[in-house]
């Protein structure tokens, strides 16, 4: 229960940043979405909804999956 808070947060976070959701394009959203849930709830869990989202896997490039490093650098 708690983790699907923690995921449908940083969903909503990807749409309710204004300066970000402005950037990002459906397709880009869908793509951090889909790739980077395990590393959201890993890596950003105190991280609250509004755009902090993007910004907490950016400050983890680090430590984040291939798959979702990727997808985050699509988002710039």
């Amino acid at each position: 229960m708690i983790k699907t808070f923690v995921l449908a947060g940083f969903l909503l976070s990807l749409l309710a940043g204004p300066a970000l959701a402005q950037k990002l394009t459906p397709e880009q959203i869908e793509t951090v979405r889909t790739n980077c849930k395990a590393d959201f709830a890993r890596l950003c869990p105190g991280v609250p909804p509004g755009g902090r989202a993007l910004l907490c896997l950016r400050e983890h490039m680090a430590s984040l999956s291939p798959a979702c490093a990727k997808a985050v650098n699509a988002a710039k």
